[in-house]
């Protein structure tokens, strides 16, 4: 992997870590519950510097989604209640502005065993659209390329190509 790319994978499942030695490049962050607000404040600052910083890896976050991102472990297909999905407006907000910040520089991913992902996609836009002045008709997060479905692969094999093509991306 490449000196220049620094991934950073969140996950609540213990499961998805189990071959992390075959992938020492990718920096694990195992959580038993939902990311918080003052997680995510952590990780908008730490972002907004890495970006800033021209010399620094160029860090890129996978997130989980169920129980990672969103409060619950399921989506519900019928529900686009981003409070029930995503807690209350401060942490919506928080999540939003990380999330549009990290997708500008093209510096996050989702990765997920779950199959619903343009679900995912659509409640990832709507949460952004809704706390950030940016156009609706702009589809931000994509199906299959920044939502990735890894429910017959293995995560860390997904983050680990995601970032070896991140590095020829860099270095041309």
């Amino acid at each position: 992997m490449s000196d220049i790319i620094l991934p950073l994978f969140y996950d609540n499942d213990i499961s998805n870590f189990l071959n992390h030695s075959q992938y020492p490049e990718i920096v694990n962050t195992f959580i038993k519950e939902p990311l918080t607000y003052e997680q995510f404040k952590q990780l908008y600052m730490f972002m907004h510097n890495n970006i800033m910083n021209i010399s620094a890896k160029h860090a890129i976050f996978f997130f989980d989604f169920d129980g990672t991102l969103q409060l619950n472990e399921f989506v519900d297909p019928n529900n686009c209640d981003l409070n029930f999905v995503f807690g209350d407006r401060n942490r919506q907000a928080i999540l939003a502005n990380i999330l549009y910040l990290s997708l500008t520089y093209n510096r996050v991913y989702i990765i997920t065993n779950n199959i619903a992902i343009f679900k995912i996609s659509e409640l990832l836009n709507s949460l952004i659209v809704q706390h950030i002045n940016v156009n609706p008709q702009v589809q931000l997060f994509i199906p299959n390329y920044t939502v990735i479905c890894t429910r017959f692969t293995n995560k860390l094999q997904t983050i680990a190509f995601i970032s070896n093509k991140m590095k020829v991306i860099h270095h041309t």
